[in-house]
């Protein structure tokens, strides 16, 4: 989906820009929950817990809104306001990292499962 508006100028925001680091926050904290554990799945027992990755896996998360939404913090960052439609998808996006670890660590079992 491309991003709305005219061409950025350096050192101005952009919403081009905004939505790469939305999404790039979105990499990071769905990767929170890959590195946990080399072959188990996300939804495992051993990666639901400690509670202490879900606190920072909100943080991140929840922290890049006032970045990109209010204005006296935005300014800080060079960011500018999303649309309400357009955080869902930087989500969808950033989620994708998610999957693919999952099929990694797929595979990764039937490799070993092949060998025992």
């Amino acid at each position: 989906m491309p991003a709305p508006g005219p061409e950025p100028e350096p050192g101005e925001p952009s919403t081009a820009g905004t939505t790469a680091f939305v999404v790039f926050v979105s990499f990071q904290a769905f990767n929170l929950f890959n590195v946990r554990h080399s072959t188990r799945g996300v939804l495992s027992r051993e990666t639901l817990s400690p509670t202490s990755a879900f606190v920072a896996t909100g943080a991140a998360v929840l922290l890049p809104v006032p970045v990109v939404e209010v204005d006296a913090v935005r300014g800080f960052f060079t960011t500018t306001d999303l649309t309400v439609g357009r955080w869902p998808v930087c989500a969808a996006v950033g989620s994708s990292v998610l999957v693919a670890g999952e099929l990694l660590r797929a595979v990764l079992r039937t490799r070993a499962a092949g060998r025992g």
